[in-house]
């Protein structure tokens, strides 16, 4: 009798690209160069938890280059800040 182990599937990998990781010092810094690289008048999104951090509200675009700006992309503040 043969035991059949279960097999692991890998989920598919995301076609856009890794966002960038940003560090800064000040909730502040962190929420403008958010700002600079959303869409025109859209406010960055927030996310809070272990690491605030804010992603640019942009959208998605199906041509990426690697210096180009993703909705993916973290701008890091510290959490005393949040």
């Amino acid at each position: 009798m043969i035991l059949m182990e279960k097999v692991k599937t890998r989920k598919p990998r995301s076609e856009f690209k890794i966002g960038k990781r940003v560090i800064c010092s000040t909730r502040k810094e962190a929420f403008e160069l958010a700002k600079l690289y959303s869409d025109l008048g859209l406010k960055p999104e927030l996310h809070g938890g272990e690491r605030p951090h804010y992603h640019p509200n942009i959208k998605p675009s199906r041509k990426q280059t690697p210096k180009a700006v993703s909705p993916h992309d973290h701008y890091y503040f510290p959490k005393r800040f949040y």
